[in-house]
């Protein structure tokens, strides 16, 4: 299954044509259903990294996410996620973090 990151399909769409509302919508919500999956998870898993270059969208329009490399398996109250220094790209962070 050929896949690519969202911003490199974004850099091709330029040249090609734009997909439509409708399609950018459902990119949207599979990319929240995603992230609900994850987290509702039985030990929850933390993303830590959700960003554009990192949901990869197949030839159907098709939202996966992508670079686990950042997540973390733990419940909230774990001491890792409290011990753990913010992580990811710094544009992408809240800014409560600093």
């Amino acid at each position: 299954m050929a896949s690519q990151s969202a911003s490199s399909s974004a850099k091709e769409a330029m040249t090609s044509k734009l997909p439509n509302w409708g399609k950018r919508v459902r990119l949207a919500l599979q990319t929240a259903k995603a992230i609900d999956t994850l987290h509702s998870s039985t030990p929850p898993v933390i993303y830590r990294n959700i960003k554009s270059a990192n949901v990869l969208i197949d030839r159907n329009f098709n939202a996966r996410l992508g670079d686990f490399g950042l997540a973390l398996m733990c419940h909230v109250d774990d001491y890792r996620l409290r011990s753990t220094p913010p992580a990811g790209t710094t544009g992408y962070l809240i800014l409560v973090i600093f």
